[in-house]
């Protein structure tokens, strides 16, 4: 699901994927994915692509601080034409005393610089995943702030997250987890996320490994694997709905949904 336009924000599916590569070499290899405005989020990925247009990465943490300076500009940037563009202003004319203000005048703006930035951090999350030599990494980025996720191996954002995030605690999922039952909560994890609103029933899955590993992955995660996974993920979905259907039947026997279409 992406989301279009401010106010009022419309929400839909769209064909094209939310994984975005962002780095593949024989040290590092990473992807990341946002959500929130489509507007943030493609402007997020072409600062992000830009800062390593000229430069070579070593670390999946040195390309999660990269994309929180990225993160950070575009929260900026929308902030100042939000806010201050119209009285000429920027955000470093009220930090750094380049323009005198009488305090209720600093006071205002400045509060509704805040408001903005928090508006803006509802509207775009990203997750950062990837290995290098030291090993799998995980950062969220949310609220401007860079947070390691690499405890606890998983990660979440956007309107599902605390669902999804739930599944992964229900099943006691670790670093120690191995691949394919991590494929598996994470699928779980998305039939569950679909409860929010917000959340769409496309579901897109890549699995990142070590680059001298890509080969292995490659048959690994072949296409009848990804035939298996899609499978799988509708016998979820199917699953939940039978369960839904019998607590609803254990309730109230009667309620059936031939005596709601009879009645409706």
């Amino acid at each position: 699901m992406i989301t279009t336009g401010q106010n009022p924000r419309i929400e839909y599916e769209h064909t094209r994927s939310k994984i975005k590569p962002i780095h593949d070499n024989s040290i590092v290899s990473c992807m990341a994915i946002a959500s929130g405005t489509v507007s943030f989020i493609e402007e997020f990925f072409t600062k992000l692509e830009d800062k390593f247009s000229d430069q070579d990465p070593t670390g999946v943490r040195q390309i999660a601080d990269e994309a929180r300076d990225a993160y950070t500009e575009v929260g900026r940037q929308t902030v100042e034409n939000q806010v201050l563009e119209k009285f000429d202003l920027s955000i470093s004319d009220l930090t750094n005393g380049g323009t005198a203000f009488e305090s209720d005048v600093l006071s205002s703006f400045l509060s509704d610089v805040a408001d903005a930035q928090d508006d803006f951090s509802r509207q775009l999350e990203v997750l950062v995943g990837g290995v290098d030599p030291q090993g799998a990494h995980i950062f969220s980025i949310q609220g401007f702030d860079l947070n390691p996720q690499n405890t606890i191996g998983y990660h979440a954002v956007g309107s599902g997250t605390q669902p999804a995030r739930s599944v992964f605690i229900r099943n006691e999922y670790s670093t120690d987890t191995d691949v394919s039952e991590s494929i598996i909560n994470t699928i779980e994890a998305k039939v569950q996320a679909e409860e929010a609103r917000g959340v769409g029933r496309k579901m897109d899955l890549a699995v990142v490994n070590r680059p001298q590993e890509d080969e292995q992955c490659c048959e690994e995660f072949s296409r009848e694997k990804k035939d298996k996974w899609v499978e799988l993920y509708e016998d979820i979905i199917e699953a939940e709905q039978q369960k839904r259907r019998e607590v609803i039947s254990d309730a109230d026997p009667e309620y059936t949904r031939g005596e709601i279409d009879e009645n409706s």
